[in-house]
């Protein structure tokens, strides 16, 4: 079935739109009408990879945007898995990757797709990212590092972050030459270890040469994997900040936090496994593990009872205080991370 934009051209579509979406109906409403008002230049399709929602999704869908394709999944595959299936059925020279959460600005498609066009030397691009109050959300990441995640886990960062804003410490660097993590904006286009994919652009030529995203990963760190993957591939990929995408964030994740909490540190184990020196995955490991049981002891002292994985997203509307944890179930949660890495 082709989009709008190709039954007015009659052309074969120029980007391929991939949204997976679960149970988010009024989100992919609000995301796919914004793509359609964007007015974008370029021809294209959208493809919804449906992970059996229950909440009436794929209904609206169908009724209110005949055009759009949708892959009906008989169960919840996972992100990867879902994407995957979008990509095998794409007509489009280029690839986008699109949470249901995200609102398309005008122009933003055409400006990341001219992007491509005229920098035949990079493979992936992605947007700066807004909150909803329209503050820049950080969507840049460096690879991951054995103490950067020592220090996340036990709260460490705080102080990290702390140091990183001094004056004293940019006095040493060259704002271009500063590490990713040390800035909280970036106004230039810049070579990134890897970008969320939240909203990346890529050719699909390249996307199929390297082998797709890894259906290993159920949900987190499929960007990273990507990146990793482009990256040993000689592939570059660029943040580009004049086009903006609004990104609500979390809107799936924040409704099940141990099941996101559990997700995220095992596939950043198996992430960093997979691609890194296994000397230095050792030392990753055990300052993971590490990290795990001392928020476990501190459990027992009233410690690290609730898990916040989310504090990248500003002000949205769409999140709520009413998914609470047990702290039992955080206690476990700890455990069973820390079994499966063990056991890996």
């Amino acid at each position: 079935m082709e989009s709008k934009t190709d039954v007015m051209t009659n052309e074969k579509p120029i980007i391929s739109i991939i949204i997976v979406n679960f149970n988010t109906k009024i989100l992919i409403d609000q995301c796919i009408n914004s793509i359609y008002e964007s007015k974008t230049l370029n021809t294209f399709e959208i493809i919804v990879s449906d992970n059996a929602s229950s909440d009436g999704s794929v209904e609206m869908i169908s009724e209110k945007y005949k055009e759009v394709i949708i892959l009906k999944n008989e169960k919840n595959l996972g992100f990867s898995n879902a994407n995957n299936l979008g990509v095998k059925i794409a007509k489009g020279e280029f690839i986008l990757f699109l949470n249901s959460d995200t609102i398309v600005s005008e122009n933003s498609i055409d400006l990341l797709i001219d992007f491509l066009r005229k920098n035949n030397k990079i493979t992936a691009v992605g947007p700066k990212l807004l909150n909803y109050d329209k503050t820049t959300q950080r969507s840049w990441f460096d690879f991951p590092n054995p103490f950067k995640t020592f220090f996340n886990l036990t709260g460490l960062s705080f102080y990290i972050v702390k140091f990183k804003n001094s004056k004293l410490l940019k006095l040493f660097f060259n704002k271009s030459k500063l590490p990713s993590f040390m800035l909280n904006n970036i106004d230039e286009e810049r070579i990134i270890d890897y970008l969320t994919l939240a909203c990346l652009l890529i050719r699909k030529k390249e996307l199929l040469q390297i082998g797709m995203l890894d259906e290993q990963i159920f949900f987190y760190h499929e960007d990273c994997e990507l990146g990793y993957k482009l990256n040993s591939n000689s592939m570059k990929t660029v943040y580009f900040p004049k086009a903006e995408i609004i990104h609500l964030g979390g809107s799936s994740s924040q409704k099940n936090i141990i099941f996101s909490f559990s997700n995220y540190y095992k596939n950043l184990n198996y992430v960093f496994k997979k691609y890194e020196k296994t000397s230095t995955y050792v030392i990753f490991k055990i300052l993971l593990l590490s990290a795990l049981s001392i928020r476990s002891f501190l459990w027992f002292f009233g410690l690290y009872r609730s898990i916040n994985m989310f504090s990248v997203y500003s002000n949205n509307p769409t999140k709520s205080n009413e998914y609470k944890t047990k702290a039992s179930d955080v206690l476990k949660t700890y455990l069973n991370v820390i079994k499966t890495i063990l056991l890996n």
